[in-house]
């Protein structure tokens, strides 16, 4: 297949290779007459509608691209659950299967009505998934579905009824595969009362993820490189989840995040690595997170933190690691009670202390130390003014073995007197200005 039709466009998650046909940048295309939902995303122009689903019903609605200068579209899933399953694939095909199946189909442009082309440049095919039984699981990322230059998995939308619902997986885990949904932007979940995971990562413009009201009770998340998503709400039940790592990393347009973590407990490990536009920490009940690895590591943007509970924080050597590594805004960190706890790479792991590194955050002006006391801490090279670094020594802890602290390369380090280093000293620590 020729590479010709394809082309480079601005997207709200950066530069994206879709077919010529597709026309404008949704982030700024005018859409009329729509109402935003809950998470700000409103309904491009001209997509077909999909249906509401009653409470307990098991069946899925998705919304396909069809490009016309594209030979074939390609689309790809596979299910699990009970009984026989029927994929109307919206284009006068109809296929049937049992549960395990993996269902995939060509969708041409001659079999698309004209009438359905949008001012993005592609028709539309209404797929519709039903059950004689029970739907628990979609999964895009399936095999045989890198066609060369076809266009796999172009879903725009999807609703889902699944009361028993295990697994939704519009994403693929799988860099090199190119199963993802990259087009899909919303995904309504209308009934769900299990366990489920759900696996968004790589779709790239995805944007909404709405629920009928009901919170969707999560085994784990997955929303890594979802670069358009913006809003995170509150509709995860976390109760049975045992870690968060990754969950929201490269979400580069993430800025508001309003989940309940009362009852998570597990690792936020590389929670928001990179959310680049991620301004606040997130107000969360984190008294049963046992590692923050570096949880905010290159949040660029990222100005301040509350003060998380880190009690529950496991005593090793990385559980606190790069938590603020490249946070080059951030200017204030409360206090945390780091008493026991390494934090010597908190503000980003160097290979030579006291020098200027990349990695580091260079922004701090105010830092609460308090109870520090289990290892050598690197606060060079920032914007600790005197004042700011005698709070860090009178707030330090006292270790059982002498440990470092660097301060040397700050605003006010030169002007640091010998009282003030001896409030350090007399604690074990040798101070480095």
């Amino acid at each position: 297949m020729p590479k010709q039709g394809y082309k480079w466009v601005d997207t709200p998650g950066g530069k994206a290779r879709v077919p010529s046909g597709y026309l404008p940048d949704p982030e700024n295309e005018t859409i009329i007459g729509n109402e935003p939902d809950a998470n700000g995303w409103i309904r491009p122009n001209g997509w077909l509608p999909l249906d509401d689903i009653n409470p307990g019903d098991h069946r899925a609605e998705m919304l396909v691209a069809v490009f016309d200068n594209v030979p074939e579209t390609y689309l790809g899933f596979r299910v699990g659950g009970t009984g026989t399953f029927t994929v109307d694939w919206g284009d006068g095909v109809i296929t049937s299967g049992g549960a395990g199946t993996t269902f995939t189909h060509s969708y041409t442009p001659s079999t698309v009505s004209a009438s359905t082309l949008t001012e993005r440049g592609y028709r539309q095919a209404k797929l519709i998934l039903t059950t004689t039984g029970t739907l628990t699981q979609i999964d895009c990322d399936v095999s045989g579905l890198n066609k060369g230059y076809t266009l796999s998995n172009p879903l725009l939308d999807l609703h889902i009824g699944a009361p028993t619902l295990s697994r939704l997986q519009p994403g693929d885990t799988t860099a090199t595969n190119y199963h993802a949904s990259r087009m899909l932007e919303h995904v309504k979940v209308y009934s769900t009362s299990s366990s489920c995971e759900l696996i968004f990562e790589q779709c790239t413009a995805f944007r909404s993820l709405e629920t009928a009201g009901q919170r969707i009770p999560v085994s784990s998340v997955n929303f890594e490189s979802c670069l358009a998503l913006d809003t995170i709400l509150d509709i995860f039940d976390f109760s049975n989840c045992t870690s968060l790592s990754s969950s929201f990393s490269d979400c580069y347009r993430l800025q508001t995040v309003g989940i309940d973590t009362s009852t998570f407990s597990g690792s936020m490990g590389l929670m928001f690595r990179n959310c680049l536009n991620l301004r606040n920490g997130p107000e969360m009940d984190t008294s049963l997170v046992t590692n923050m690895y570096s949880m905010f590591n290159g949040c660029a943007l990222l100005e301040s933190v509350p003060l998380y509970d880190i009690s529950s924080v496991a005593l090793n050597a990385t559980s606190l690691d790069e938590m603020f590594a490249s946070c080059n805004s951030l200017r204030y960190v409360p206090a945390f009670n780091f008493a026991g706890r390494d934090v010597e790479d908190l503000f980003g792991s160097v290979t030579s202390h006291g020098n200027v590194n990349y990695v580091q955050t260079r922004s701090l002006e105010w830092f609460d130390p308090t109870g520090m006391d289990s290892s050598n801490v690197d606060l060079s090279h920032k914007r600790l003014s005197r004042e700011a670094i005698v709070h860090v020594f009178n707030n330090l802890g006292t270790p059982a073995t002498t440990k470092t602290i660097w301060v040397n390369g700050n605003p006010g380090a030169a002007a640091l007197t010998s009282d003030d280093l001896l409030i350090a000293t007399s604690k074990n620590w040798i101070a480095v200005n």
